[in-house]
């Protein structure tokens, strides 16, 4: 017996669901190009199963054929939704799939949510194939429905997770996020490794469309906010978080200080527009044990935060020590506590920032 390398089980994960995709795009342009009875005119079989063209009845009711051309059409519709969202034909301004052609394109703004597993490449890198694909679609089989419920759009599937948007509401993607954690929570209890499952939140651009050639075709969407919310998602284990989310993201939503348990996790630096971006850990999607820990820190953890920003660090480093004597859990009071004592001994540059992007 003999195992597929880790690298090409990702590889495959991700170019099935883009080869379907495009195979149902032009199996639609194939049928709209088949030959349709013209107008006025219908199919018949004969006693010898012969087809006979024959006049119809201006104005009659529908033939058997073409309502059953019809059908078919519409039940391939139906299919090419599991692999391409309608949301995403309607983006591009187009009514069906076999509209599509190489080119469209389209720019949009959306809330974005990335859910993965933290470190899945070391996490399936001694599993058999057949595991990861159970422990994929377990969770896939939880998180979906709950994205739908709340008005996103599943864009992709990458590792073991996925990258879902909401153009409408950016309110019901932290809502959605809160739910999936909750889940992944609950399913844990059975199975430790869905704990390991984080989710990354951000507002931007993102650009959709059709590439490749009229006999192979596919949707590509191309957003550095995608990259970033992937990034956020990411950092999750080291900083004690299940749901990290930007301060643009989260302080646009009205009242979001009252509807959301958060505390402030610092800044990342962002190479690419020299800006630092501020950040949040929502905890409603943790455990009740950690949501009341991290309640009773919070005052101490934040003031904590915004000493190491001001750079004082040697009165940061006392604030997060009392934070681990309340919880020793919390790596993130832990990873701030080490670069105090780095920059008290001049090993680290003064940075306000905890991670750069």
């Amino acid at each position: 017996m003999f195992i597929y390398g880790k690298e090409f089980l990702i590889t495959l994960l991700c170019g099935a669901s883009l080869l379907l995709n495009a195979v149902l795009i032009v199996s639609l342009r194939r049928k709209a190009r088949e030959r349709q009875p013209a107008r006025g005119e219908e199919w018949r079989r004969a006693g010898s199963g012969d087809r006979i063209l024959e006049p119809a009845r201006e104005g009659g009711p529908e033939t058997t054929a073409a309502a059953s051309a019809r059908g078919g059409e519409t039940e391939t519709e139906d299919s090419c939704q599991r692999f391409l969202p309608a949301e995403i034909l309607k983006l591009l301004g187009r009514k069906s799939y076999s509209q599509l052609s190489v080119g469209d394109q389209q720019y949009s703004s959306a809330a974005i949510m990335e859910v993965n597993t933290a470190g899945f490449q070391a996490f399936v890198h001694d599993k058999q194939p057949d595991a990861v694909f159970t422990y994929i679609n377990n969770m896939l089989n939880r998180i979906i429905p709950i994205v739908y419920e709340n008005d996103g759009v599943v864009e992709g599937f990458a590792e073991g997770g996925l990258t879902a948007f909401y153009r409408e509401n950016r309110e019901r993607a932290v809502v959605a996020a809160v739910s999936v954690c909750e889940t992944m929570e609950r399913m844990s209890r059975e199975n430790p490794e869905y704990q390991a499952v984080t989710v990354g939140l951000c507002y931007g651009q993102l650009m959709v469309g059709a590439v490749g050639h009229d006999r192979r075709m596919t949707i590509l969407i191309l957003s550095e906010a995608r990259e970033f919310a992937r990034f956020l998602q990411s950092m999750g284990p080291k900083y004690y978080a299940r749901i990290i989310v930007t301060a643009g993201f989260l302080e646009a939503i009205p009242d979001w200080g009252k509807k959301f348990n958060y505390r402030l996790l610092g800044y990342v630096y962002l190479h690419t527009s020299r800006t630092v971006e501020k950040i949040y850990d929502v905890f409603d999607g943790d455990s009740v044990e950690v949501r009341n820990r991290k309640r009773k820190t919070k005052m101490v953890f934040e003031k904590g935060v915004a000493l190491f920003m001001e750079r004082r660090t040697a009165e940061a480093r006392q604030h997060f020590i009392e934070v681990m004597k309340m919880d020793h859990s919390d790596k993130a009071a832990k990873e701030y506590l080490l670069r105090c004592d780095q920059a008290l001994n001049g090993e680290a540059g003064g940075d306000i920032f905890i991670e750069s992007y």
